[in-house]
């Protein structure tokens, strides 16, 4: 049986940086996400490099068009939707594709959402 890992990383929206353990001190769930941490779950899946991919990464990918061997290179958010209870591919709240569809593949992490509104 496999084990799923469950993993967080947490933004701090205040001083706009990742947080370290040390930054949360004695808050509790409630009280960090009241205080402008955005936490983000790993997905399961590591890019080609072998980074681990979080919610709110910004992915670039292959995907396979058609049975020619045609495909298209993207970029896109990725997020969880409760809809479809899976983590996918979108930008502004619109989701186009699951994250673990068989047509894409050549995942990179590339950047993140926070990144990507502060410049």
């Amino acid at each position: 049986m496999n084990k799923r890992v469950f993993k967080f990383r947490v933004y701090d929206e205040k001083y706009r940086s990742w947080c370290m353990n040390e930054r949360f001190g004695f808050y509790t769930g409630n009280e960090m996400l009241q205080n402008g941490f955005i936490f983000q779950q790993y997905v399961g899946m590591q890019d080609i490099y072998g980074k681990d991919i979080y919610e709110g990464d910004i992915i670039e990918y292959t995907e396979k068009m058609d049975d020619h061997g045609d495909k298209q290179t993207l970029r896109a958010d990725v997020m969880y939707s409760a809809e479809n209870a899976a983590f996918m591919l979108g930008r502004n709240n619109l989701v186009w594709n699951y994250l673990d569809d068989a047509c894409i593949y050549d995942l990179k992490v590339v950047g993140n959402i926070f990144e990507r509104e502060q410049k």
